[in-house]
């Protein structure tokens, strides 16, 4: 966030966002930067500021991005991507706030797109949790059977990955780990507890 908190965007230079120009629907030089992402859980790309922008014209996220930045706008852009998260049509991510870290890891994945940042965002809101007094850290949670290989089911189970090595209590397995779980970030792996 920066200024007073009155905006929240992605800060870089357009160099540091010329990665992303051919990426989320963009599709010409600048665009990475024009299009980064803004917003609480972060409009990204052109595509997302295209289906913002059809949604609810009147914020002009397409012809002025930098709108999407002004916590006002932003905080209408969060409860529209909870309520739709591919800004088209879904499940609200609602069913993903259970206070696990195994559904964390998928609300954060279907928010970001990614797991760069997760282990940082888990620690952040386990401290938020105890600081509200909710029951304090994430519970491990434990997801839907999985085929393990051809004789054996498993459960979906978030695999520690670095940053949360020391969090054994919110991830790992017990047993082997097998094959990533579909519609899951990398981390969510089929597990045979032993």
């Amino acid at each position: 966030m920066t200024d007073d908190f009155t905006h929240d965007e992605a800060i870089g230079t357009a160099n540091e966002f010329a990665s992303d120009d051919k990426k989320y629907g963009n599709s010409q030089t600048g665009d990475g930067s024009r299009f980064r992402r803004r917003g609480l859980f972060g409009l990204r790309g052109k595509t997302m500021y295209e289906e913002f922008e059809k949604l609810m014209a009147k914020y002009q996220t397409l012809t002025k991005p930098e709108t999407a930045a002004i916590i006002e706008n932003a905080m209408i852009i969060a409860s529209t991507i909870w309520k739709k998260p591919n800004l088209q049509n879904g499940t609200p991510l609602t069913q993903y706030a259970d206070g696990t870290f195994l559904r964390f890891s998928v609300l954060w994945f279907k928010l970001t797109g990614g797991i760069e940042k997760l282990p940082i965002a888990a620690k952040q809101y386990a401290k938020f949790l105890r600081g509200l007094e909710c029951g304090g850290d994430l519970y491990p949670g434990q997801g839907q059977k999985c085929q393990f290989n051809a004789t054996h089911q498993g459960f979906c189970t978030p695999y520690c990955i670095k940053g949360l090595e020391e969090s054994g209590e919110i991830c790992g397995c017990t047993g082997e780990i097998g094959p990533q779980c579909p519609d899951s970030p990398s981390h969510i792996r089929c597990c045979v507890d032993s």
